[in-house]
C-alpha cells in the first residue's frame, strides 16, 4: 500500500506545479490526511517521507492551502521525521516546513509550539561539519 501512495505523492508533486487549481483540487479531495496517515504508519520508509514531504512542500505553494495542510497535522508529522530521518528525508521535511511556515503566522506558530526550533537546530548540528 505504501508504495501506490508514495507514487500518488510524486504524480501529484509533478501536477501540481503546472496548476493552481491542481493545489486547491488536492487539498478539497481530503488527500492529506491520508497520506499523512499512510506517512506515520509506515514511518521510517523513507521513501514514503520523501514522497508526502515533497506533496507536502508544493502544497506550500499557495497562501490558502498552507493553513489547511498544517491544520491537517503535517507540521508535527515533518517534524518527526527529523528525528529519525536520513539526510535526504530531512532535507526534504526541512524544505517543506520551510514552504509552509514562509509567509504563514499560523503554521509558524505551530512550528514553534511543536518544537520546531530544538528540531531544526537538532538536525543541523547531526551534520558533520565541512572543513574544506
Amino acid at each position: 500500500k505504501e508504495h501506490v501512495q508514495k507514487e500518488g505523492c510524486f504524480f501529484l508533486q509533478n501536477l501540481i506545479v503546472v496548476s493552481e487549481d491542481v493545489i486547491h483540487d488536492v487539498v478539497k479531495s481530503g488527500v492529506v490526511p491520508i497520506v499523512l496517515t499512510a506517512m506515520s504508519n509506515h514511518a521510517g520508509n523513507s521513501e514514503l517521507e520523501e514522497a508526502v514531504c515533497g506533496l507536502m512542500s508544493n502544497l506550500g505553494l499557495e497562501e490558502e492551502t498552507k493553513i489547511k495542510v498544517g491544520k491537517a497535522g503535517a507540521i508535527p508529522l515533518l517534524l518527526s521525521v527529523l528525528e529519525k530521518g536520513d539526510e535526504m528525508t530531512n532535507q526534504a521535511a526541512c524544505a517543506a516546513l520551510h514552504r509552509l511556515a514562509s509567509g504563514c503566522p499560523e503554521n509558524r506558530e505551530i512550528l514553534t509550539a511543536s518544537g520546531g526550533v530544538r528540531a531544526a537546530i537538532g538536525v543541523m548540528k547531526s551534520i558533520p561539519h565541512d572543513d574544506a
